[in-house]
């Protein structure tokens, strides 16, 4: 009895702790790429807060690519598993009408890379998706200027490397750029 009691509760707690732990509501803004990684951004859309002064403040994170396009690829091959919920969840929103909020800022952009913007923000919550680096952004939508409130990069195997809790200066939002989506998504809704 002890032990099916124990076993209930051990599996409650991971239940529990599985939920918090993807409870993000990633969004995609911008994808970016250098001599040895490409990553994917995404904001926490149940983060995002407005501050005095036009400001706003959300976390962000960059995924490495190569592991969203793996979750992708096993939900493809098979529905019925966890992964396949990805195919599923983002069908579902489909019909429901969903765009994604890159799609509603982004001229010219076509069904067929919205419709994969959309599965790459399921995978972007999915616990096998690699974070490459997180980041806690305040945006002055006024002035167009960016600062860094806190950062966390990690190693390719999720260990974190370094870990920065003070405040940049505010520096101007160069156009185009991923912080430039950013503020298009955030600051013009």
């Amino acid at each position: 009895m002890k032990k099916a009691l124990s076993f209930t509760v051990l599996f409650v707690l991971v239940s529990v702790s599985t939920r918090f732990a993807s409870g993000a509501d990633w969004k995609f803004f911008s994808a970016s790429s250098n001599d040895y990684i490409a990553g994917l951004w995404f904001y926490d859309a149940e983060t995002v807060k407005s501050l005095p002064y036009g400001h706003i403040q959300v976390w962000a994170k960059v995924a490495d690519q190569q592991s969203i396009d793996a979750i992708l690829d096993n939900g493809l091959k098979d529905k019925s598993k966890s992964k396949g919920s990805i195919i599923k969840k983002t069908e579902k929103a489909v019909r429901e009408r969903y765009i994604p909020p890159f799609c509603m800022v982004s001229k010219d952009i076509d069904y067929d890379t919205c419709l994969g913007i959309a599965l790459s923000e399921e995978a972007a919550s999915d616990l096998g998706a690699q974070t490459i680096r997180q980041a806690l952004y305040e945006i002055d939508c006024k002035e167009q200027m960016i600062q860094t409130v806190s950062s966390r990069s990690y190693d390719r195997h999720g260990n974190r490397r370094e870990s920065v809790n003070k405040k940049d200066t505010f520096s101007y939002i160069a156009p185009e750029s991923s912080a430039d989506w950013l503020m298009k998504i955030l600051c013009e809704k």
